[in-house]
């Protein structure tokens, strides 16, 4: 009988904790809430028609792509050591040290009817 009394008292142990956890969750949202503001109404600003009419804030595709970045125009960078010297785990990580590290690499796709590898 007392192992379960134990587990009861476990039990709800756990189960205050998340309502604490709830509590305190529930009251920093509210502070959150409370400073940021929407611009205009409120109401307004949940209708989806209007989210679906304005222009997407992200686009992906290749004619939005800027090629050009002229303030790297100057920039070279120094020559980096090779990956090879970095130590390895014991599991065959490489943990990355401070400094330049260079390393040649090649990805595979494992998506079927892909193109060769990049």
């Amino acid at each position: 009988m007392r192992g379960e009394d134990g587990k009861k008292i476990i039990y709800l142990s756990y189960l205050l904790l998340v309502i604490l956890i709830i509590i305190s969750a529930s009251a920093k949202f509210q502070k959150i809430k409370e400073k940021v503001k929407l611009p205009g109404d409120p109401k307004e600003a949940l209708y989806l028609n209007k989210l679906l009419k304005e222009d997407p804030p992200r686009r992906t595709s290749l004619d939005d792509a800027v090629f050009d970045i002229s303030f790297l125009d100057g920039f070279d960078p120094p020559k980096g050591a090779p990956m090879i010297f970095l130590p390895q785990t014991p599991g065959g990580d490489l943990p990355l040290l401070p400094g330049l590290w260079e390393e040649d690499f090649q990805s595979y796709c494992l998506m079927a009817g892909t193109y060769a590898p990049g």
